[in-house]
């Protein structure tokens, strides 16, 4: 499921704010 996640919250530059975060996990 990590990757689902990763696919549509991390992995979007629509979701920079989100990629902050996770970028902070990985």
């Amino acid at each position: 499921m990590g990757l689902f996640i990763h696919w549509w919250g991390c992995g979007q530059r629509f979701w920079v704010r989100c990629n902050r975060r996770c970028g902070s996990r990985s």
